[in-house]
């Protein structure tokens, strides 16, 4: 993870949260039973490495629990409620809190959520008061969160390491679906119609790709030898939630030292040497490590043992709300079965 800011104020700042802090080391708490996590939570320590090499344990570093989860499906009168598994843990990061939580569902839905709190960055100005009138067309770096207090524009990268093995580790490939628009034509002269194309992602080049609210983009990951009762490729669809572009230039340091976030998507095979999205040194590293390193080599995807890379954007613009302590912000997105199954799992749910 890394936090570009956006304040010149700030001089170039973009902490690299998981080399320059250890988002598993000595940034990671403890769970707070019944604030964190729930009363029904059990915990389980665990035990990682210091910059050092030395074992450190955290005790209650992951907080296990069920939670309900709302309207599970209905039709007339007939519903059930459902239950979702929480796996999460929490993180210190200087300033700034995050917490992560895997959400298992009884549908077979895996939702991947990162959670952010903590205080902001500030630094001190003069302004007592902000008159919104008077910014309006004018750029704006920071925004006055109290008297005399100014929070800078951010924001927030993770790129989430996805090792995908659909019915086995080999025989996966990635597909992209794009809705659109059928032009008004014979067959469509209501101009109501709208199709789904599904692409093969052959290549690494090829599978560097960004969201696009306009074609509804999403990715599936299927095996390519098993399918369903229905003759359709088993598999998982990775579906976005709220997401950003960065805003620094592509020549700046945040984007040559962090270049997973030139891409929402990136998809390599399977390598042991090939686990952090940055290179192996983060905080060392040189321009261009990691994934836009690897990926340059342009190697095969299709019907291998392939790794989906997630780059999720948060842009936080500060509000007043937001300070001191910031109210959780929820952002993630969802890996949902797609052909994994032949209906709806969740049909034999009980009825409480």
């Amino acid at each position: 993870m890394i936090a570009p800011y956006g304040d010149p104020s700030y001089g170039p700042w973009n902490p690299q949260d998981e080399g320059d802090y250890g988002l598993a080391s000595y940034s990671r708490n403890s769970v707070i039973p019944l604030n964190d996590a729930p009363a029904n939570a059990v915990f389980a320590s665990a035990v990682i490495p210091d910059d050092r090499g030395n074992p450190l344990e955290t005790p209650r570093a992951v907080a296990i629990y069920e939670r309900d989860g709302g309207l599970l499906w209905r039709h007339g009168l007939e519903a059930r409620r459902a239950r979702k598994l929480v796996l999460t843990a929490y993180a210190t990061v200087d300033n700034y809190d995050y917490a992560f939580n895997w959400i298992f569902g009884q549908d077979g839905t895996i939702e991947v959520e990162a959670m952010l709190t903590g205080m902001m960055n500030i630094r001190n100005v003069r302004d007592r008061q902000e008159d919104e009138s008077a910014h309006l067309g004018h750029r704006m770096f920071g925004h006055l969160v109290a008297p005399g207090v100014s929070a800078p524009n951010h924001q927030h990268f993770f790129s989430f390491r996805l090792d995908f093995d659909i019915d086995g580790a080999q025989h996966n490939s990635v597909f992209e679906l794009n809705t659109e628009t059928l032009p008004t034509a014979e067959g469509n002269s209501k101009g109501e119609s709208f199709s789904m194309t599904e692409r093969l992602l052959k290549t690494e080049r090829e599978a560097q790709r960004m969201l696009n609210l306009e074609t509804s983009r999403t990715w599936k990951i299927v095996s390519t030898r098993a399918r369903n009762a229905l003759g359709q490729f088993s598999g998982y669809a990775l579906l976005p939630g709220e997401n950003s572009v960065p805003y620094a230039t592509p020549e700046s340091r945040p984007r040559q030292k962090a270049g997973f976030m030139n891409a929402h998507l990136w998809v390599t095979p399977y390598s042991p040497d090939e686990m952090f999205a940055s290179g192996e040194f983060l905080n060392l590293n040189r321009s261009g490590d990691g994934l836009p390193k690897w990926t340059s080599a342009n190697r095969s995807l299709d019907d291998r043992d392939i790794v989906v890379w997630y780059t999720l954007g948060v842009t936080h613009v500060p509000r007043t709300e937001d300070w001191p302590i910031m109210p959780v912000h929820s952002t993630g997105f969802r890996i949902v079965p797609a052909g994994f199954f032949s209906q709806n799992p969740a049909l034999d749910v009980p009825a409480q």
